[in-house]
C-alpha cells in the first residue's frame, strides 16, 4: 500500500490526498539452461484517483549463449545511477510515481527492446535497439503542483517520435575492469525522454 498527501494549499492546489494506491504484484518464470521467461504483472487500485488498473511492468525471454546472452521483450534498462543523478541512464522513468512516495524499483518504466551481451577477452558489450520511443512520466496537475511558463490560453500539442526505422533508437556500452575500477564507454543514438517545450510567440 502506498499513500500521498498534499498537507498545505500549494501553487493554486488545494491541500489533498494525492493517492492512496494499493497494488499486489504477481510474478512468473519459467527457465532451462539455455532459455528463461519472465512476466511480472501489477494489480493496482486507488480509490483516490479511482484508477483500477493492470500494469505489465516486464514480459521477455532470456538467451543464454556461450559469450552471448538475449533479452527480447518489456524490460527495465538501466544504465548507471549515483545518488539519483543520471548522467548515462536515457531510458524511461516514471518521476510521478517516485515523487509520491512509490518504492524506488517504480521509478524505472519499462521499455520494449532487443538487448544483447557478448563478453570477449574481458570487454563486456551490451547493445540495446528500441523501436519504438517510450518517453518519461513527468508530474502533471492536479496530481503533482509543476510550473507552466506557458500563458493559460496557449495552445498545447504533445509531439512524440514515429514509429519508423529511423526513430528507432539504439545503445552501446563497452566496459571492463582497469585494475579495481569499471570503465565503461557509452553511444547512444534515439530521444531524449524527458519532456522538452518549444514556445512560438506569434501563435
Amino acid at each position: 500500500h502506498n499513500a500521498a498527501l498534499r498537507p498545505f494549499r500549494s501553487g493554486g492546489y488545494e491541500a489533498e490526498w494525492l493517492k492512496a494506491e494499493t497494488r499486489a504484484q504477481l510474478e512468473f518464470s519459467r527457465s532451462s539452461p539455455e532459455l528463461e521467461l519472465r512476466a511480472k504483472l501489477d494489480l493496482l487500485a486507488d480509490p483516490v484517483t479511482d484508477e483500477h488498473t493492470v500494469d505489465l511492468r516486464e514480459a521477455y525471454v532470456n538467451y543464454y549463449g556461450r559469450n552471448l546472452d538475449l533479452r527480447i521483450g518489456k524490460q527495465l534498462i538501466t544504465w548507471g545511477v549515483g545518488d539519483l543523478l543520471f548522467l548515462t541512464d536515457v531510458f524511461p522513468k516514471d518521476w510521478t510515481a517516485f515523487l509520491t512516495g512509490a518504492p524506488v524499483e517504480y521509478l524505472k518504466a519499462g521499455a520494449t527492446a532487443v538487448r544483447a551481451n557478448y563478453a570477449v577477452r574481458g570487454v563486456d558489450i551490451e547493445a540495446i535497439v528500441v523501436p519504438k520511443f517510450e518517453p518519461d512520466n513527468f508530474p502533471s496537475p492536479p496530481r503533482l503542483a509543476a510550473f507552466d511558463p506557458f500563458p493559460a490560453a496557449a495552445a498545447r500539442q504533445r509531439v512524440l517520435p514515429g514509429s519508423a526505422l529511423s526513430d528507432t533508437e539504439v545503445g552501446l556500452r563497452l566496459s571492463r575492469m582497469v585494475r579495481d575500477y569499471s570503465a565503461s564507454f557509452y553511444a547512444f543514438s534515439g530521444w531524449d525522454p524527458r519532456p522538452s517545450s518549444a514556445y512560438d510567440p506569434a501563435t
